[in-house]
């Protein structure tokens, strides 16, 4: 039985698996992810690890031998990958991605990835009405504006709003006096409605 812990077996391996990794990983701070066994995900890595080496493999080849095709194998088993999912973004969507990969605040979009309808909406921070009929029946409502949050994915969606209002069917009445606002949860929600 031959040895798969061998070390070329384990280089091979690694250099199958390494860039498709790296890639999976970056696209999941852009786009959030549920955490599921990454060995169901294995294939994945590796069928990305063998697309990038189609694309970038013969950086390695016409590098000189030595240091320098050392230094190219480097950058591209470790550099590279992680320009793929911001390059995939910005042609998938350029004008939505393009104010979130091409600003500095890039790293405020990649500790609160989007992933849903939810999270995008939500993540716009414009301070607007918002107006809840609950499966109950009842209606909660207020301003959904700064110190107000909402949950991202992969976590269940829960909505606080601070500052909440008087609401029926028909509209929002006096600002509730004090509360400090509510949360509530999603699978609380009949339907959820936006106003300027």
């Amino acid at each position: 039985m031959p040895d798969i812990w061998s070390t070329d077996k384990l280089l091979l391996f690694l250099a199958f698996f390494v860039p498709g990794f790296i890639c999976m990983s970056v696209y999941g701070l852009f786009i959030a992810t549920s955490d599921i066994d990454f060995t169901k995900r294995l294939p994945d890595a590796i069928a990305y690890s063998a697309i990038h080496y189609a694309l970038t493999g013969w950086i390695i080849l016409v590098a000189p031998e030595g240091v320098p095709r050392l230094v190219a194998a480097y950058i591209v088993v470790l550099i590279l990958p992680i320009f793929w999912p911001p390059i995939i973004l910005l042609v998938r969507d350029w004008g939505y991605w393009r104010d979130r990969i091409l600003t500095t605040k890039i790293l405020t979009y990649l500790l609160a990835p989007e992933a849903t309808p939810w999270d995008k909406f939500f993540e716009a921070q414009h301070a607007f009405w918002v107006r809840i009929k609950l499966k109950s029946g009842g209606y909660i409502g207020g301003i959904f504006g700064k110190g107000s949050e909402s949950s991202t994915y992969p976590s269940p969606e829960q909505l606080y709003v601070k500052e909440q209002y008087e609401v029926n069917e028909t509209g929002f009445g006096k600002r509730v006096k004090g509360t400090a606002g509510f949360l509530v949860n999603a699978t609380e929600i009949d339907t959820i409605e936006f106003f300027e």
